[in-house]
Protein backbone atom coordinates (compact mmCIF):
# COMPACT_ATOMS: atom_id res chain seq x y z
CA UNK A 1 0.00 0.00 0.00
CA UNK A 2 2.90 2.23 0.77
CA UNK A 3 4.42 1.71 -2.58
CA UNK A 4 1.15 3.41 -3.88
CA UNK A 5 1.01 6.57 -2.03
CA UNK A 6 4.49 8.27 -2.86
CA UNK A 7 3.22 8.22 -7.11
CA UNK A 8 -0.08 8.84 -6.56
CA UNK A 9 0.65 12.24 -4.41
CA UNK A 10 3.24 12.52 -7.25
CA UNK A 11 0.73 12.18 -9.99
CA UNK A 12 -1.98 14.63 -8.53
CA UNK A 13 1.13 17.48 -7.93
CA UNK A 14 1.76 16.96 -11.93
CA UNK A 15 -1.90 17.65 -12.80
CA UNK A 16 -3.23 19.74 -10.29
CA UNK A 17 -0.27 22.58 -10.72
CA UNK A 18 -0.47 22.99 -14.43
CA UNK A 19 -4.13 23.19 -14.77
CA UNK A 20 -4.03 25.79 -11.27
CA UNK A 21 -1.49 27.75 -12.99
CA UNK A 22 -3.33 28.54 -15.95
CA UNK A 23 -6.20 30.66 -13.97
CA UNK A 24 -3.26 33.31 -14.00
CA UNK A 25 -4.34 36.05 -14.87
CA UNK A 26 -8.07 35.28 -15.89
CA UNK A 27 -10.12 38.31 -16.26
CA UNK A 28 -13.72 39.66 -15.51
CA UNK A 29 -16.25 42.28 -14.53
CA UNK A 30 -18.45 42.80 -11.84
CA UNK A 31 -21.35 44.67 -13.11
CA UNK A 32 -23.85 46.17 -10.50
CA UNK A 33 -27.04 48.22 -10.67
CA UNK A 34 -28.81 49.66 -7.97
CA UNK A 35 -30.91 53.31 -6.96
CA UNK A 36 -28.40 55.46 -6.81
CA UNK A 37 -28.22 56.51 -2.90
CA UNK A 38 -27.42 52.67 -1.66
CA UNK A 39 -25.45 51.65 -4.65
CA UNK A 40 -21.90 51.77 -2.49
CA UNK A 41 -23.35 49.38 0.20
CA UNK A 42 -24.45 47.42 -2.91
CA UNK A 43 -21.27 47.56 -4.53
CA UNK A 44 -19.07 46.62 -1.10
CA UNK A 45 -21.66 43.84 -0.87
CA UNK A 46 -20.93 42.23 -4.15
CA UNK A 47 -17.11 42.22 -3.62
CA UNK A 48 -17.91 40.81 -0.63
CA UNK A 49 -20.30 37.71 -1.99
CA UNK A 50 -17.50 37.83 -4.77
CA UNK A 51 -14.34 36.76 -2.47
CA UNK A 52 -16.33 34.33 -0.78
CA UNK A 53 -18.00 32.29 -3.49
CA UNK A 54 -15.36 29.96 -5.97
CA UNK A 55 -16.64 29.87 -9.64
CA UNK A 56 -14.18 32.96 -10.45
CA UNK A 57 -11.29 32.26 -9.11
CA UNK A 58 -10.67 28.93 -7.46
CA UNK A 59 -8.15 26.94 -5.34
CA UNK A 60 -5.41 29.14 -4.12
CA UNK A 61 -6.22 32.17 -6.56
CA UNK A 62 -8.84 34.91 -5.54
CA UNK A 63 -10.17 38.47 -7.23
CA UNK A 64 -8.78 41.50 -7.70
CA UNK A 65 -9.74 44.86 -9.03
CA UNK A 66 -7.63 46.18 -11.90
CA UNK A 67 -9.85 49.55 -11.77
CA UNK A 68 -11.78 52.24 -9.96
CA UNK A 69 -15.83 51.32 -10.16
CA UNK A 70 -17.07 52.67 -13.42
CA UNK A 71 -20.43 54.09 -13.26
CA UNK A 72 -23.17 55.63 -15.42
CA UNK A 73 -26.33 57.11 -13.89
CA UNK A 74 -30.01 57.34 -15.30
CA UNK A 75 -31.41 59.64 -12.77
CA UNK A 76 -32.52 57.59 -10.18
CA UNK A 77 -30.38 54.51 -10.84
CA UNK A 78 -26.98 53.95 -11.30
CA UNK A 79 -25.17 50.91 -13.52
CA UNK A 80 -21.61 50.68 -12.61
CA UNK A 81 -19.34 47.77 -13.47
CA UNK A 82 -15.18 47.18 -12.20
CA UNK A 83 -12.45 44.84 -13.92
CA UNK A 84 -11.14 42.38 -11.87
CA UNK A 85 -8.37 39.63 -12.59
CA UNK A 86 -7.25 36.26 -10.97
CA UNK A 87 -4.20 36.64 -8.69
CA UNK A 88 -2.15 34.12 -6.49
CA UNK A 89 -3.01 35.22 -3.05
CA UNK A 90 -0.85 35.70 -0.06
CA UNK A 91 0.09 36.22 3.57
CA UNK A 92 -1.45 39.93 3.49
CA UNK A 93 -3.55 39.54 0.15
CA UNK A 94 -5.72 36.26 1.16
CA UNK A 95 -9.24 35.21 1.15
CA UNK A 96 -9.63 35.67 5.06
CA UNK A 97 -8.17 38.61 5.23
CA UNK A 98 -10.79 40.53 2.09
CA UNK A 99 -13.88 38.83 3.53
CA UNK A 100 -12.80 40.66 6.90
CA UNK A 101 -12.11 43.38 5.21
CA UNK A 102 -15.67 43.80 3.29
CA UNK A 103 -17.30 42.62 6.34
CA UNK A 104 -16.29 45.49 8.51
CA UNK A 105 -17.08 48.09 5.39
CA UNK A 106 -20.51 46.41 5.41
CA UNK A 107 -21.33 46.78 9.25
CA UNK A 108 -20.91 50.70 8.71
CA UNK A 109 -23.46 50.69 5.85
CA UNK A 110 -27.39 50.49 5.45
CA UNK A 111 -29.32 50.31 2.23
CA UNK A 112 -32.10 52.36 1.96
CA UNK A 113 -33.64 50.15 -0.84
CA UNK A 114 -33.86 46.41 -1.32
CA UNK A 115 -33.69 46.58 -5.07
CA UNK A 116 -30.34 45.79 -6.69
CA UNK A 117 -28.29 42.73 -8.91
CA UNK A 118 -24.98 42.46 -9.33
CA UNK A 119 -23.01 40.00 -12.09
CA UNK A 120 -20.11 38.59 -12.95
CA UNK A 121 -19.33 39.20 -16.94
CA UNK A 122 -16.72 36.31 -18.48
CA UNK A 123 -17.20 34.23 -21.28
CA UNK A 124 -20.18 32.98 -19.64
CA UNK A 125 -22.51 34.79 -17.14
CA UNK A 126 -22.54 34.04 -13.17
CA UNK A 127 -25.32 35.85 -10.84
CA UNK A 128 -24.34 36.55 -7.43
CA UNK A 129 -26.83 39.21 -6.04
CA UNK A 130 -27.67 36.04 -3.53
CA UNK A 131 -26.86 32.81 -3.71
CA UNK A 132 -25.82 30.39 -6.57
CA UNK A 133 -28.83 29.93 -8.36
CA UNK A 134 -30.61 28.81 -11.28
CA UNK A 135 -32.53 31.44 -12.99
CA UNK A 136 -36.30 30.50 -12.91
CA UNK A 137 -38.60 33.12 -14.77
CA UNK A 138 -42.20 33.62 -14.91
CA UNK A 139 -44.14 36.43 -16.63
CA UNK A 140 -46.17 38.30 -14.25
CA UNK A 141 -49.44 39.50 -16.67
CA UNK A 142 -50.85 42.04 -14.46
CA UNK A 143 -49.10 45.57 -14.57
CA UNK A 144 -47.23 46.77 -11.36
CA UNK A 145 -49.61 49.72 -10.16
CA UNK A 146 -47.07 52.35 -8.48
CA UNK A 147 -46.89 52.22 -5.03
CA UNK A 148 -48.21 48.89 -4.62
CA UNK A 149 -46.97 46.77 -1.33
CA UNK A 150 -44.44 44.23 -2.42
CA UNK A 151 -43.99 41.49 0.13
CA UNK A 152 -40.21 40.03 -0.10
CA UNK A 153 -39.20 36.86 0.55
CA UNK A 154 -36.53 36.52 3.33
CA UNK A 155 -34.13 33.91 2.20
CA UNK A 156 -32.89 30.85 4.52
CA UNK A 157 -29.74 30.56 5.54
CA UNK A 158 -27.81 27.33 4.88
CA UNK A 159 -26.70 25.64 8.09
CA UNK A 160 -23.50 24.84 6.24
CA UNK A 161 -21.99 27.88 6.65
CA UNK A 162 -19.58 29.04 9.41
CA UNK A 163 -21.47 30.33 12.69
CA UNK A 164 -19.43 33.97 11.62
CA UNK A 165 -20.83 34.11 8.24
CA UNK A 166 -24.17 33.41 9.40
CA UNK A 167 -23.87 36.22 11.89
CA UNK A 168 -22.80 38.33 9.01
CA UNK A 169 -25.75 37.55 6.90
CA UNK A 170 -28.33 37.78 9.61
CA UNK A 171 -26.98 41.78 10.10
CA UNK A 172 -26.94 42.48 6.15
CA UNK A 173 -30.47 40.73 5.93
CA UNK A 174 -31.91 42.99 8.97
CA UNK A 175 -30.39 46.33 6.97
CA UNK A 176 -32.20 44.89 3.78
CA UNK A 177 -35.67 43.95 5.56
CA UNK A 178 -37.82 46.14 4.15
CA UNK A 179 -41.45 45.25 3.92
CA UNK A 180 -43.16 47.66 1.13
CA UNK A 181 -41.09 49.44 -1.62
CA UNK A 182 -42.84 52.58 -2.85
CA UNK A 183 -40.11 53.45 -5.30
CA UNK A 184 -41.10 50.48 -8.32
CA UNK A 185 -42.63 52.60 -11.54
CA UNK A 186 -45.11 50.19 -13.45
CA UNK A 187 -44.74 51.58 -16.99
CA UNK A 188 -44.93 48.23 -18.79
CA UNK A 189 -45.41 44.51 -17.45
CA UNK A 190 -42.52 42.74 -15.10
CA UNK A 191 -40.95 40.04 -14.94
CA UNK A 192 -40.97 37.62 -11.23
CA UNK A 193 -37.44 35.98 -11.24
CA UNK A 194 -37.80 32.82 -9.01
CA UNK A 195 -33.91 31.81 -8.10
CA UNK A 196 -33.57 28.59 -6.21
CA UNK A 197 -29.98 27.55 -4.87
CA UNK A 198 -28.53 24.06 -6.25
CA UNK A 199 -29.06 22.22 -2.85
CA UNK A 200 -32.80 23.48 -2.94
CA UNK A 201 -32.53 25.35 0.26
CA UNK A 202 -32.88 29.15 -0.68
CA UNK A 203 -35.53 30.67 -2.66
CA UNK A 204 -35.24 34.60 -3.60
CA UNK A 205 -37.86 36.57 -5.61
CA UNK A 206 -37.26 39.54 -7.62
CA UNK A 207 -38.87 41.78 -9.48
CA UNK A 208 -37.70 43.59 -12.52
CA UNK A 209 -38.55 45.34 -15.68
CA UNK A 210 -39.28 42.82 -18.76
CA UNK A 211 -36.89 44.77 -21.32
CA UNK A 212 -34.21 44.98 -18.46
CA UNK A 213 -34.16 41.79 -17.99
CA UNK A 214 -30.66 39.81 -19.01
CA UNK A 215 -30.98 35.92 -20.02
CA UNK A 216 -28.05 34.88 -17.09
CA UNK A 217 -25.75 31.38 -19.13
CA UNK A 218 -25.08 30.37 -15.57
CA UNK A 219 -22.36 27.68 -14.66
CA UNK A 220 -23.77 24.49 -13.74
CA UNK A 221 -22.38 22.26 -11.50
CA UNK A 222 -24.03 19.74 -12.97
CA UNK A 223 -21.67 19.50 -15.64
CA UNK A 224 -17.78 19.43 -15.55
CA UNK A 225 -15.87 19.31 -18.53
CA UNK A 226 -12.62 19.49 -17.17
CA UNK A 227 -12.48 16.63 -15.19
CA UNK A 228 -9.73 14.31 -14.77
CA UNK A 229 -8.37 11.59 -12.80
CA UNK A 230 -5.08 10.09 -12.01
CA UNK A 231 -4.54 6.30 -10.64
CA UNK A 232 -1.99 3.53 -9.41
CA UNK A 233 -3.41 0.37 -11.51
CA UNK A 234 -2.47 -2.97 -11.24
CA UNK A 235 -2.64 -5.19 -14.79
CA UNK A 236 -2.84 -9.21 -14.66
CA UNK A 237 -3.04 -11.16 -16.92
CA UNK A 238 -4.47 -15.22 -17.40
CA UNK A 239 -1.12 -16.19 -16.03
CA UNK A 240 -1.32 -14.93 -12.71
CA UNK A 241 1.53 -12.30 -14.16
CA UNK A 242 1.09 -8.78 -12.69
CA UNK A 243 2.61 -5.29 -13.49
CA UNK A 244 2.05 -1.99 -11.84
CA UNK A 245 1.53 1.19 -14.01
CA UNK A 246 0.20 4.71 -13.65
CA UNK A 247 -3.31 5.88 -15.29
CA UNK A 248 -3.94 9.55 -16.46
CA UNK A 249 -7.55 10.30 -17.95
CA UNK A 250 -9.40 13.04 -18.98
CA UNK A 251 -13.37 12.47 -17.33
CA UNK A 252 -15.95 14.43 -18.69
CA UNK A 253 -18.75 14.27 -16.18
CA UNK A 254 -22.20 15.22 -16.77
CA UNK A 255 -25.09 14.62 -13.49
CA UNK A 256 -28.90 14.56 -14.54
CA UNK A 257 -31.39 15.95 -11.68
CA UNK A 258 -32.30 12.46 -10.68
CA UNK A 259 -29.72 10.06 -9.01
CA UNK A 260 -28.25 9.21 -12.41
CA UNK A 261 -25.03 10.64 -14.13
CA UNK A 262 -22.87 9.90 -17.08
CA UNK A 263 -18.91 10.08 -17.54
CA UNK A 264 -16.61 9.72 -20.64
CA UNK A 265 -12.98 8.39 -19.99
CA UNK A 266 -10.42 8.36 -22.60
CA UNK A 267 -7.01 8.27 -21.08
CA UNK A 268 -4.13 5.55 -21.51
CA UNK A 269 -1.26 3.96 -19.62
CA UNK A 270 2.24 2.16 -20.12
CA UNK A 271 2.27 -1.67 -20.33
CA UNK A 272 4.93 -3.94 -20.33
CA UNK A 273 4.24 -7.78 -22.00
CA UNK A 274 6.02 -10.09 -23.88
CA UNK A 275 4.97 -10.08 -27.59
CA UNK A 276 5.82 -12.78 -30.14
CA UNK A 277 8.44 -13.56 -27.27
CA UNK A 278 9.95 -10.36 -27.20
CA UNK A 279 9.44 -8.46 -23.76
CA UNK A 280 8.24 -4.72 -25.41
CA UNK A 281 6.86 -1.30 -23.25
CA UNK A 282 3.87 0.29 -25.23
CA UNK A 283 1.19 2.67 -24.49
CA UNK A 284 -2.29 1.28 -24.32
CA UNK A 285 -4.64 4.05 -24.93
CA UNK A 286 -8.29 3.43 -23.08
CA UNK A 287 -11.74 5.07 -24.53
CA UNK A 288 -14.79 4.60 -22.45
CA UNK A 289 -18.41 5.72 -20.91
CA UNK A 290 -19.94 5.10 -18.12
CA UNK A 291 -22.77 5.80 -16.47
CA UNK A 292 -23.37 6.45 -12.72
CA UNK A 293 -25.77 5.87 -10.07
CA UNK A 294 -25.59 8.18 -6.62
CA UNK A 295 -26.79 6.65 -3.13
CA UNK A 296 -26.94 10.09 -1.41
CA UNK A 297 -25.32 13.10 -2.26
CA UNK A 298 -21.70 11.77 -2.24
CA UNK A 299 -21.22 7.79 -2.95
CA UNK A 300 -21.66 6.71 -5.92
CA UNK A 301 -21.20 3.37 -8.42
CA UNK A 302 -20.48 2.92 -12.13
CA UNK A 303 -20.26 0.50 -14.73
CA UNK A 304 -19.77 1.03 -18.39
CA UNK A 305 -18.40 -0.64 -21.86
CA UNK A 306 -15.07 0.68 -24.10
CA UNK A 307 -11.85 -0.71 -26.60
CA UNK A 308 -8.34 -0.17 -25.80
CA UNK A 309 -5.62 0.70 -28.47
CA UNK A 310 -2.91 -1.25 -27.44
CA UNK A 311 0.37 0.52 -29.39
CA UNK A 312 2.46 -2.65 -29.67
CA UNK A 313 4.70 -4.45 -32.44
CA UNK A 314 1.64 -6.32 -33.63
CA UNK A 315 -1.08 -3.32 -32.81
CA UNK A 316 -4.72 -4.38 -31.94
CA UNK A 317 -7.90 -2.96 -30.60
CA UNK A 318 -10.15 -4.84 -27.57
CA UNK A 319 -13.20 -4.73 -25.68
CA UNK A 320 -13.29 -3.55 -22.62
CA UNK A 321 -16.06 -4.11 -19.78
CA UNK A 322 -15.66 -2.10 -16.42
CA UNK A 323 -17.30 -1.32 -13.15
CA UNK A 324 -16.64 0.66 -9.71
CA UNK A 325 -17.61 2.80 -6.88
CA UNK A 326 -16.15 5.88 -5.51
CA UNK A 327 -17.07 8.96 -3.23
CA UNK A 328 -17.80 12.29 -4.43
CA UNK A 329 -16.78 15.61 -2.28
CA UNK A 330 -18.95 18.45 -2.11
CA UNK A 331 -16.24 20.74 -4.46
CA UNK A 332 -17.37 24.03 -2.66
CA UNK A 333 -15.38 22.87 0.16
CA UNK A 334 -12.38 20.24 -1.27
CA UNK A 335 -12.06 22.99 -4.32
CA UNK A 336 -9.84 20.54 -6.70
CA UNK A 337 -9.87 17.56 -5.79
CA UNK A 338 -13.60 15.94 -6.15
CA UNK A 339 -13.83 12.41 -5.56
CA UNK A 340 -11.52 9.06 -4.58
CA UNK A 341 -12.64 5.62 -6.75
CA UNK A 342 -11.72 2.21 -7.28
CA UNK A 343 -12.54 0.63 -10.53
CA UNK A 344 -12.42 -3.17 -11.85
CA UNK A 345 -11.54 -3.48 -16.21
CA UNK A 346 -12.02 -6.39 -18.66
CA UNK A 347 -10.15 -6.61 -21.63
CA UNK A 348 -11.73 -8.99 -23.84
CA UNK A 349 -8.07 -10.18 -25.67
CA UNK A 350 -6.31 -13.78 -25.57
CA UNK A 351 -4.69 -13.04 -22.37
CA UNK A 352 -7.78 -12.16 -20.49
CA UNK A 353 -6.13 -8.54 -18.92
CA UNK A 354 -7.56 -7.27 -15.63
CA UNK A 355 -7.12 -4.12 -14.16
CA UNK A 356 -7.44 -2.93 -10.72
CA UNK A 357 -7.59 0.97 -10.62
CA UNK A 358 -7.48 3.56 -7.14
CA UNK A 359 -6.91 6.73 -8.08
CA UNK A 360 -8.63 11.15 -7.18
CA UNK A 361 -10.77 13.27 -9.40
CA UNK A 362 -9.73 16.62 -9.85
CA UNK A 363 -12.35 18.99 -11.53
CA UNK A 364 -11.63 22.92 -12.31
Amino acid sequence: MKSFILPLILLAAVVVIPLTWAQKGTTFKLEVKSYSHSISYYQTKAEWQLMKGDKTCRGFYLPRAKSKWNCANDGEQSLCHREYECVLSNKNFNRKVEINRLAKQLKKMSPKTKVASAVVKTERQLKIDRASSKPKLQTVENSIKKKAPIKVVERKITPSKSQKYLEEFQEFSEKEDLKQMDDIKAESRYVLEQNKSLDGRTTVFKIRPKEELEVLDEYRQSFLPLSFTGAIAKVTDKEANTLSTTDIAWTPRYRFKNSWGMRGHAGGHFVKANIDTTAETFLVLDFAAYAEYFVGESFYVDGGLGIQKWNSSTGGAFSTMGFGLGYQFDYRKVKIVDRLFVSYTSVGNEDKNTELKAGIGLSF
